[in-house]
């Protein structure tokens, strides 16, 4: 026994570092690619149809085919069978005549609350007015009963509000009777055929559930407003002009890249808020910020953030509360932190996950994480407390399992992984 004790402390044991590549390289990547591909004929097969009969009855709703590369939101792209989705809406503000608009003028613009200068609206990071011109969009029936001025100066002729819940609604509607024309023209007949396409509604969302090949997939449509070079009052102090300190990783073209578009969607507003206020979407420049970053393959940021992002996913119960864009978020925030290429280096990528993993820790054991955008918005303040100790607990119990003895631990299997059933569309 104690000769075999000495001979298992000669072999070296595979690094944290060599693990955690061969876990991305082997199992995350592959599984990623195949949800992707899942996920992307499910949007051509059911939800692009949808999209384009609605384009042709209501063009107010014209969207793009969604591709499932870059129309991921929210929290639900981890899942095989349910993931959400950004609907943006290009034309839901454009001018109705044909002639431009006037020089100085505009038909659309977000205020954010924030910067509101009527005492008596509620400045509510995050939250903000989509004010358009009434006689130069066809917006009629989607504004606001509700015209109170929320702002000193008028930002655009013939001031009318957009109303969230109205928007939603019309495009609920729109969905409905889209499905129910593809149904009745027998679209879905054809192989792979489409059985019980149901639309119902889940909060801001638009939620389909379709049944193929064996399986109920559920996708949950947003209906997004974009803005180009609109960036909200509340973070202009984020831009490159008032940075406050030079950032080796957030530098200013960086910022500039994230800060041309923005996207503005009805969510859930606080019980005693405005029901005229849209959502600020940051989804998308999370996401830039990202993809950026990662494009410089001589670092592992990308290897680091996928492997917990994908431990998050695999071990749903264990996290909960705690979501991959949430994980996302402290990603961020460890960016800003460690800017320097030198912390990312392919012989740190152990280091570099258990700070990323220790820093989601200590954001459940504090019950805060700022957003990364908003700073005084804590994405964990709506939580419980005890639930989030108790989320650190489990969270702790993981990573000790992993540093431990890496190249056993259930929590990092280097092979390939296979979906529960092959879904062949």
């Amino acid at each position: 026994m104690a000769a075999n004790e000495e001979n298992d402390k000669d072999i070296p044991r595979p690094s944290l570092s060599k693990i955690l590549l061969e876990y991305v390289n082997d199992t995350v990547s592959y599984r990623s690619q195949a949800l992707e591909d899942l996920h992307q004929r499910v949007l051509v097969r059911v939800v692009n149809p949808i999209l384009s009969r609605i384009g042709h009855f209501d063009d107010r709703f014209q969207a793009g085919e969604l591709d499932a590369g870059s129309c991921y939101v929210g929290l639900q792209h981890t899942k095989p069978y349910e993931f959400d989705c950004v609907v943006i809406l290009h034309s839901l503000t454009s001018n109705k005549s044909l002639q431009t608009t006037d020089e100085g003028t505009c038909n659309s613009v977000f205020l954010d609350s924030s910067a509101c200068d009527n005492p008596y609206v509620s400045k509510l990071p995050g939250y903000g007015f989509l004010v358009v011109d009434e006689n130069k969009t066809l917006v009629h029936n989607l504004t606001s009963e509700q015209n109170d001025p929320v702002n000193s100066e008028q930002l655009v002729e013939n001031e009318s509000f957009l109303c969230p819940k109205k928007v939603t609604s019309v495009f609920f509607k729109a969905v409905q009777r889209a499905v129910k024309e593809l149904q009745d023209e027998q679209w879905w007949e054809e192989e792979p055929s489409v059985f019980e396409v149901n639309v119902f509604r889940q909060g801001p969302a638009v939620t389909l559930t379709a049944y193929l090949t064996g399986e109920i997939f559920t996708i949950h449509l947003l209906p997004g407003v974009p803005f180009t070079s609109n960036w909200p009052e509340t973070l202009r102090k984020w831009g490159p002009p008032s940075a406050v300190r030079p950032n080796p990783w957030l530098v200013s073209p960086l910022m500039r890249e994230v800060m041309e578009d923005f996207i503005a969607f009805p969510g859930q507003t606080p019980e005693q808020g405005d029901k005229r206020l849209w959502a600020m979407c940051f989804y998308y420049s999370e996401k830039k910020l990202c993809q950026i970053t990662e494009e410089n393959t001589s670092t592992i940021h990308r290897e680091v953030r996928l492997a917990l992002e994908a431990l998050c996913a695999e071990n749903e119960e264990a996290f909960h509360p705690i979501t991959p864009r949430l994980l996302r978020m402290v990603f961020l925030h460890q960016c800003m932190q460690f800017p320097h290429e030198q912390d990312w280096m392919p012989k740190k990528l152990g280091r570099a996950f258990v700070d990323l993993f220790l820093a989601v820790i200590t954001c459940t054991r504090s019950g805060s994480l700022p957003h990364f955008f908003i700073p005084q918005l804590d994405m964990l303040g709506h939580l419980s407390k005890g639930d989030l100790k108790r989320v650190s607990r489990h969270l702790k119990a993981i990573l000790n399992n992993i540093v431990e003895n890496p190249s056993k631990t259930k929590f990092l299997p280097r092979k390939k992984l296979t979906r529960r059933k092959k879904v062949a569309l």
